[in-house]
């Protein structure tokens, strides 16, 4: 796998081989999925015939897209980021801070939206802390 510097905090894996027989894979996750409405996509390994989207290290990616005085439009740009970023690498999750106030509410009205586009399996808000909500891209 290969790392991309997501920000000063952290990295992100991009999946570069199969996770199941290690084979390298032919195409980047990034240029095959370039954009959510790229999905559902699938991308069979040559060797062992797995899955390559669908494969997971279990990982939870965490994205404050709420904290950093961002507008509404802002953090949604940051939330479809957040997500596609989550498809592009082999997270399983991607936990969202979205904190309590409007952003929040829209947060949780476009990924109702997505979930019904087929982007990811479920999400839900975090208990007790319900300034961040899970969102489950593959099984783990």
């Amino acid at each position: 796998m290969m790392p991309i510097n997501l920000s000063s905090k952290g990295l992100v894996m991009i999946q570069s081989e199969c996770l199941m027989c290690g084979m390298p894979t032919e195409q980047d996750l990034r240029r095959l999925i370039s954009s959510l409405r790229d999905l559902p996509v699938s991308l069979n390994c040559l060797k062992c015939d797995d899955d390559l989207v669908k494969q997971t290290d279990g990982s939870t990616l965490i994205i404050d897209i709420a904290h950093h005085h961002e507008t509404v439009t802002q953090s949604m740009d940051k939330l479809e980021k957040a997500l596609l970023l989550g498809w592009q690498s082999t997270v399983a999750k991607v936990r969202l801070i979205v904190g309590g106030g409007r952003i929040r509410e829209e947060v949780l009205v476009q990924l109702q939206y997505y979930q019904e586009l087929g982007y990811f399996q479920k999400f839900m808000e975090e208990i007790p802390n319900h300034g961040a909500v899970i969102v489950h891209l593959r099984h783990a």
